[in-house]
């Protein structure tokens, strides 16, 4: 019907205005016709899904795709918002209790609307009106973010403030002076000290002090005494060192080292000459063989002890 054409174009530009509510209003009458609204709730489903409403625009856009399955536009809408909702978290089953029927289209919306959002009819009789209270969808994330960027913002200038108001105090503005004043104090007696004739009267004891020393190291250095001690000291030196040298070339220093050289040759060969000695060989023997003797007894003792047979290893 052209009244019907020109009432969903008229409301297609109000959606198209970003009037969602008044586009859907202006396809109520057109809804409450049982003839001929399928057209008219297809718009209305296009609208919610504009207004990001998706959970009745899915439940539209599967009202007209069950009634007509041969009109793709609506089956595709309605795949495509069921899908959103998924990604979303959403979940609406509009044929739980938390909805009812209208009285007027016959369709069914949230119990806690006061109006039918598709007609603006009232429940139907004898429907019961559960009302079930829905959650808030989560903001996004971006919202979110800029939300606290927002707070601590807030909170960071709230401290910025708090410190100037600190930092501006009479007291603490009055104690940082006195700091400075004393450290200038300080700076200043210390000036004057080094100023002062106390100042130049200890400069100068140090450096007589120092004068003195020098002095008195110069004149011990010259000393007459001083210098007879160290003219001894270096003959008494030069003289040891020439008996050490006369000692040394003297003949009988030099037989001296070579009796001992003899004594060393002689004792090596007597030693040597013992060793080779038939009865200190025989001896040698005897004790070795007694050594055996007395060892091969213990093991024999330990092999009756222990029950070690003569085969077996030595223990």
């Amino acid at each position: 019907m052209p009244e019907s054409r020109e009432v969903i174009n008229q409301a297609l530009d109000l959606a198209a205005a970003g009037a969602i509510d008044d586009a859907c209003q202006k396809l109520w009458p057109l809804v409450r016709d049982p003839e001929g609204r399928e057209e008219a709730l297809f718009t209305m489903a296009c609208c919610f899904e504009r207004a990001n409403q998706l959970p009745p625009a899915t439940y539209l856009f599967g009202w007209v795709a069950e009634r007509y399955p041969d009109f793709e536009p609506a089956t595709e809408r309605f795949d495509r918002c069921r899908r959103q909702m998924a990604e979303r978290g959403l979940h609406e089953d509009f044929r739980d209790s938390g909805h009812v029927a209208c009285s007027a289209c016959t369709l069914r919306y949230r119990a806690e609307l006061p109006l039918c959002p598709y007609c603006g009819g009232t429940l139907a009789p004898g429907s019961t009106a559960v009302i079930v209270p829905t959650l808030p969808e989560e903001p996004r994330s971006r919202e979110l973010l800029d939300e606290i960027g927002a707070d601590l913002d807030r909170v960071w200038k709230n401290v910025q403030q708090r410190f100037t108001e600190f930092t501006e105090r009479k007291d603490l503005s009055g104690a940082a002076l006195r700091v400075q004043e004393l450290a200038r104090e300080a700076r200043e007696r210390t000036r004057v000290l080094a100023e002062s004739e106390r100042g130049k009267q200890i400069k100068q004891t140090v450096s007589g002090i120092g004068d003195e020393a020098a002095r008195r190291a110069r004149s011990l250095a010259e000393n007459e005494t001083v210098k007879s001690l160290a003219q001894k000291s270096r003959d008494l030196g030069e003289e040891a060192l020439t008996r050490v040298k006369a000692v040394a070339s003297r003949e009988e220093t030099k037989d001296a080292w070579q009796r001992v050289e003899d004594i060393g040759h002689e004792t090596t060969e007597r030693v040597e000459s013992w060793a080779a000695r038939e009865d200190v060989r025989t001896t040698w023997r005897k004790v070795y063989d007694t050594v055996e003797s007395v060892v091969s007894s213990l093991q024999q003792r330990i092999d009756r002890i222990t029950g070690r047979k003569p085969e077996d290893k030595p223990q």
